[in-house]
């Protein structure tokens, strides 16, 4: 083991590290069980270099929730990119990434999940999937209900209920986002 006090400063490397930690550590033990201890220890570094780069538990939970809205969001680009049919394409890209992150256990709804009752951090949620909705104006009842609708299976998938039929789902529902009209 290094010592902290002598290792070469490499300031993104670190920030990175103590994000993917606290992940790490908010998927095992939850939001608030996670201390900034085990984030610096499980990152190799000192409370003290923890708290230069991020001052409170706050500016780390928000880092890590930023920062997993961020990855969703580079996989919804991708999905939108590749959809030839512009209404509905951004509810049809919320459907495949997260029956993808449930298939693949990918944890973003997991992170997602548990910080929406976390004071000050709900409020990045709501303010990335609005600006989404607006950009793609996407404010129909009908696609509304689909994209509750797979937040309903993120929720029961997360409670550990079996859902024997995922894939009929997802294809049911991205079949109803054609089905719109504007």
């Amino acid at each position: 083991m290094k010592n902290p006090y002598q290792r070469k400063k490499q300031p993104e490397l670190v920030r990175s590290a103590l994000i993917d930690n606290a992940t790490q550590l908010i998927l095992e033990q939850g939001v608030e069980q996670t201390s900034l201890q085990a984030v610096a220890d499980a990152t190799d570094i000192t409370k003290g270099g923890l708290l230069h780069h991020f001052p409170t538990k706050m500016a780390l939970l928000a880092a890590v929730y930023e920062k997993t809205i961020l990855d969703l969001e580079a996989e919804i680009e991708v999905l939108i990119a590749n959809d030839p049919h512009s209404y509905g394409r951004f509810t049809r890209a919320y459907i495949i990434s997260s029956i993808n992150g449930l298939r693949n256990k990918i944890p973003n709804q997991q992170i997602i999940s548990a910080m929406l009752n976390t004071p000050g951090l709900s409020q990045i949620w709501s303010q990335w999937l609005e600006k989404k909705l607006a950009l793609f104006k996407e404010d129909s009842l009908e696609l509304e209900l689909i994209r509750l609708t797979t937040d309903g299976i993120w929720f029961n998938a997360l409670a550990g209920i079996s859902l024997h039929n995922l894939t009929k789902i997802e294809q049911y529902l991205i079949a109803q986002t054609h089905n719109i009209q504007k």
